[in-house]
């Protein structure tokens, strides 16, 4: 049974996916699944517009992006597969000679929460560092 299964029997149901203070695991830390190098999630043709091909390694749900490095969750866009795939991928990009870890959201429901979930933290310590990133915002030294 899904959880929206579930909040059709009982609509006021609220689900706490994660505590935000005094976490009983590691695994409700905000940025407890972070990759070392930054992961910035969004649109991925944005994200490769803005931060080009090179240097970059690209995670995607289904689709397949050529001249990157990627990896994709489930080429037949399996939530199951990709839920099962999801950690293994990110260390691969994590040991790739990429500079950048480029993502997108899954679709958002049963499973794909979840999955949501874990890449929204694995991005939380990069937010700051995509404005480092940009060139328009990148300080030059003399």
């Amino acid at each position: 049974m899904e959880l929206e299964d579930i909040q059709q029997l009982v609509p006021k149901l609220e689900v706490m996916a994660h505590s935000s203070s005094n976490p009983v695991a590691p695994g409700q830390l905000e940025g407890h699944y972070a990759p070392r190098k930054p992961l910035l999630l969004g649109k991925l043709q944005d994200l490769i517009r803005e931060h080009g091909k090179k240097g970059v390694g690209v995670l995607s749900f289904k689709d397949s992006y050529p001249e990157t490095c990627q990896t994709t969750l489930s080429p037949a866009g399996d939530l199951g597969e990709a839920a099962r795939n999801l950690f293994k991928a990110l260390r691969l990009l994590d040991s790739l000679p990429v500079s950048l870890i480029l993502a997108e959201e899954v679709p958002d429901y049963g499973l794909g929460r979840a999955i949501n979930d874990r890449l929204r933290r694995a991005s939380a310590g990069s937010r700051q560092a995509d404005s480092q990133l940009k060139p328009e915002t990148r300080k030059e030294t003399p």
